[in-house]
């Protein structure tokens, strides 16, 4: 949500016609035999603005853009020890860094010198990998992954509580103590999971309805197995999921995203 609440600070702002903005997309992915070369990329993207510049005989935008290339190096590096995949920035000679994301998803390099920020780019990753809710569906568990430009933002853990007929939402048990348990006792009301599995998925929808909305997911994404993930998908009031037909419990987050953004 800070990501979307920053884009959209972005967006709302004036911008004079008079001063123009840098906006850089960087890979930032370290090469086999060059760890640094986002700064290669850098060096040759900032050259290039500054050679437009001087053709067009703008002495002040040489300077700011100079001034520019070292400021977006030193905050690169201040950032280098957590770099993604690729990093977005938009600055201004007046008021420095308006804007910095680390993206876990392919960037490209791209340097634009214009009034207002350049958001191509990102409104096309946007669509490529939109807000999306990653639900993995187990029989008696369930594990709600929020996530944003192919990264996890938070995670969920809920188990159906035979006591009071629902379910509760638990924490600091890891994956594969989930899936431990869930194989446990598998047998004891496995019976039972059948006999009630449209019961419990329509108690499970508006947790998700909630989620969804909370979250501003644009997609849900139903894994497990078919038999299950089917029938919740039925109860979630005309949102359309997607659905993996694969049990990803167990699995680390990263290797979640890798099956359903395959």
């Amino acid at each position: 949500m800070k990501f979307q609440e920053n884009l959209s600070r972005l967006k709302e702002r004036t911008y004079s016609p008079e001063q123009n903005l840098l906006t850089v997309y960087l890979n930032t992915e370290p090469e086999r035999k060059q760890q640094t070369s986002w700064k290669l990329h850098l060096k040759n993207g900032m050259s290039r603005l500054t050679e437009y510049a001087r053709a067009e005989g703008a002495s002040d935008q040489e300077k700011q853009l100079s001034k520019l290339h070292k400021l977006l190096e030193s905050t690169i590096e201040n950032h280098r020890g957590d770099l993604k995949r690729g990093i977005v920035l938009v600055v201004c000679p007046e008021e420095g860094v308006l804007f910095l994301e680390k993206l876990q998803v392919p960037s490209p390099n791209a340097f634009y010198w214009q009034s207002e920020p350049e958001l191509e780019e990102l409104e096309t990753m946007f669509r490529q990998y939109p807000a999306a809710g990653i639900v993995l569906v187990g029989s008696d568990s369930v594990t709600v992954v929020d996530t944003m430009l192919g990264e996890v933002e938070r995670e969920w853990n809920y188990a159906w509580d035979s006591e009071s007929e629902d379910w509760k939402q638990y924490q600091g048990i890891a994956a594969s103590s989930r899936t431990a348990s869930s194989a446990t006792h598998k047998e004891q009301f496995g019976k039972r999971v059948d006999a009630n599995r449209q019961r419990w998925l329509k108690r499970l929808s508006p947790i998700l309805e909630r989620h969804k909305k909370r979250n501003s997911w644009q997609e849900i994404v139903l894994a497990g197995e078919s038999g299950l993930t089917n029938d919740l998908a039925k109860e979630l009031n005309g949102n359309k999921p997607r659905i993996l037909s694969k049990n990803l419990n167990g699995m680390t987050p990263n290797q979640v995203l890798q099956e359903v953004y395959a």
